[in-house]
């Protein structure tokens, strides 16, 4: 076993990724930043936006540099500030204003003179990067100089990126050969991904014709706002020839470029390829029109062929659905069915948004899809309310779709953190919770947070200071149990950590941090956070909270210890805190679980069922301020005499736990082996 699992270790899976300037952006990041993938971002460059387009106008021969750029700038790695430097320093654009002049004594500065900049920002990035990196800066920028200053047009720098004029220098300085700018361009930013073009290069434009008869002349009236006519078609034509006359005109000059000998080694080698989403008619389809690509994919054999779908509808896609969308693929892959290579040798896997009634959703018609259902993942792939997919879920769905293919066990790579609130009757303390949560900062982890508060059926006013919080995702329920709105929280949750935290605010944000940086660093996968271990004066504390009751304190002080003692001669495992309100898990574990009490008993079916399946828990000590009956508390003996027979209960159980196969929609039972 340790011999496969050292050679799974070093295994690397090619993935390559078909995407635009953004659509496709957090997907890719969370693939590069895996250890065990090569990631291909495959790009065509016939964007030729307003501050694109005339660079393009002004180096005649240039393709648009704006999408590759965007990918390989992003992809730069930033554990130094020269590298970060570097990353803002391409994204940088000039002042609308900016004149030829200024222009000119920019590139002149930073060939000579980089203190004497003047835009404040591009004094500050070149000064932060590396001599390299300068060194890269200079030479692309002595080669636009030279060339413009040999041109009897200006060139207008307004709007400008200093990536586009880096990049455009870099063409300058290859001989005019695309492909080899980029190449150079790979060598100056050093990105954690190998970002190609998917064509030879050829100057081509972009344009299109909507189902009511309007020519789009090109890429940028492609992305801009328009009618809601469908966009039926799209064409490359002739850059040098000017703008199209009519639709005969466009079908006569119709081009098909070729395909890059690199992209068509990447495709026909990759473990997994990927329609990424993106704006579909001038980002991705232009690509897939390519001559070669729809056979280099057929070739391939042994790679998943995942779509994925945009979110939500934009500008170009306005009348589309994801139905439409494969069917797009699938005719400009078969190069407008002038070829025939069957659908199910080009893709095999898709992936939708969950529908929606909010009509700005793109729609995902399940009735009338001419693929199988098992081929289908429909979940919410939004991580907040802008059309974003959350790369790092649908890495997750990706990793799953290539270990099984390959039977590896690739792991999956920490990407958020879903903070998990229950709440009722909470008026008092919730708003100060909800501080605390949005005031914590995971980004040194590499992970990004949601707050997902569920209200169980507040009557006091919580739900209303929930629902006014817009950083948070707020769901309610009526009449809910605390195990019900745990397992609802659960079922929401976007991130592949996911943690419980009380509205009550006995205990402190903060701690979750320190948990957090436990499962990332040292990979457990089950983290309680402990009141027992730092819990001082026990008997001081629980006496004041009960104030005199000597039942009750009884109960509490003895009931706690004796969870604790009956789970470690049951289990034979010491919890300390069984029933504490911070909890953390890798979610594929948290699913497999199959969670199904409803209230405090929960808490200890958690318990049982790790301990029977052999997981470790870890206890780490968190900061704890009880509140008294009379503040609030909810917890009853009832309750804790259900969590102990819960455990008991479950010791004996045979009921198999089942998990849902995210892919095949099918339940696979599951009996985990009891404690020895």
């Amino acid at each position: 076993m340790a011999d496969v699992r050292a050679l799974e270790a070093t295994k690397r899976v090619k993935v390559a990724v078909f995407a635009g300037g953004r659509g496709a952006a957090s997907i890719c990041d969370a693939l590069a930043r895996h250890p065990h993938i090569d990631l291909y971002v495959l790009v065509n460059a016939y964007d030729d936006g307003l501050s694109t387009g005339r660079i393009r106008d002004f180096i005649p021969g240039l393709l648009g540099p704006s999408d590759l750029r965007k990918n390989i700038a992003r992809l730069i790695p930033e554990s130094d500030e020269a590298g970060r430097a570097l990353k803002k320093l391409l994204e940088c654009r000039l002042p609308l204003d900016y004149s030829e002049e200024q222009g000119r004594r920019l590139l002149q500065n930073l060939i000579e003179s980089w203190d004497r900049i003047e835009i404040k920002d591009v004094h500050s990035f070149v000064r932060k990067i590396s001599l390299e990196q300068f060194e890269f800066v200079k030479t692309f920028t002595k080669a636009f100089a030279n060339y413009a200053d040999a041109q009897s047009t200006k060139f207008d720098y307004g709007d400008c990126s200093i990536g586009n004029i880096l990049f455009a220098g870099a063409y300058l300085s290859e001989g005019k050969s695309f492909n080899a700018a980029i190449d150079a361009f790979h060598r100056f930013c050093k990105p954690r991904a190998r970002v190609l073009n998917v064509t030879h290069g050829e100057n081509l434009t972009l344009t299109g014709v909507k189902a009511d008869g309007t020519l789009l002349k090109r890429e940028s009236e492609i992305v801009a706002q328009q009618n809601p006519s469908l966009l039926k078609e799209i064409y490359l034509i002739e850059a040098k020839a000017g703008e199209p006359r009519s639709i005969d005109d466009l079908k006569a000059r119709e081009v098909t470029p070729e395909l890059n000998p690199d992209v068509a080694h990447v495709l026909k080698t990759a473990e997994m390829i990927v329609y990424g989403p993106g704006t579909q008619h001038s980002s991705l389809l232009p690509s897939y029109l390519t001559l070669g690509v729809a056979e280099a994919i057929s070739e391939n054999k042994r790679a998943e062929k995942v779509f994925i779908a945009n979110i939500r509808r934009d500008h170009e896609i306005q009348s589309e659905t994801a139905n439409s969308l494969v069917e797009k693929l699938l005719f400009c892959l078969n190069r407008k069915n002038h070829i025939f290579v069957p659908a199910k040798e080009l893709v095999n896997r898709f992936f939708f948004q969950q529908n929606k009634e909010d009509e700005t959703y793109l729609a995902f018609d399940k009735a009338h899809f001419g693929f199988p259902e098992e081929t289908v993942v429909q979940v919410d792939w939004e991580a907040a309310l802008d059309g974003v997919h959350t790369g790092g879920r649908v890495v997750d769905e990706l990793l799953s779709l290539i270990n099984d293919r390959a039977q590896l066990m690739l792991e999956n790579v920490a990407y958020m953190v879903s903070i998990v609130v229950p709440c009722l009757n909470e008026r008092r303390t919730v708003e100060k919770t909800l501080h605390d949560l949005q005031l914590l900062n995971f980004q040194h982890l590499g992970l990004a947070k949601e707050i997902i508060v569920v209200d169980g059926g507040s009557t006091d006013g919580s739900w209303e200071i929930i629902s006014n919080h817009k950083s948070v995702k707020a769901h309610k329920l009526e009449k809910a149990q605390r195990g019900e709105v745990l397992r609802y929280g659960f079922s929401k949750a976007q991130g592949n950590l996911v943690m419980t935290f009380p509205s009550d605010d006995e205990y402190r944000a903060q701690d979750l941090v320190e948990i957090a940086e436990t499962m990332v660093d040292r990979k457990f996968k089950a983290v309680f956070g402990s009141r027992a271990i730092t819990c001082i004066a026990l008997h001081d504390r629980i006496k004041r909270i009960y104030q005199g009751n000597r039942f009750l304190y009884a109960v509490s002080k003895y009931g706690g210890m004796a969870l604790s003692i009956l789970t470690l001669f049951l289990y034979e495992r010491f919890v300390s805190d069984p029933l504490t309100s911070i909890k953390a898990f890798d979610r594929q574990l948290l699913e497999e679980l199959n969670l199904r009490c409803k209230s405090i008993d929960l808490e200890t079916e958690i318990v049982a069922k790790l301990s029977r399946r052999g997981e470790f828990i870890l206890e780490v000590p968190v900061s704890f301020q009880a509140r008294l009956k009379s503040e609030g508390k909810k917890t009853t003996v009832t309750a804790g005499i259900k969590a102990l027979w819960n455990l008991i209960r479950l010791k004996w159980s045979h009921l198999g736990e089942t998990s849902l196969d995210h892919h095949s929609g099918v339940q696979r039972s599951k009996v985990y082996p009891k404690a020895s």
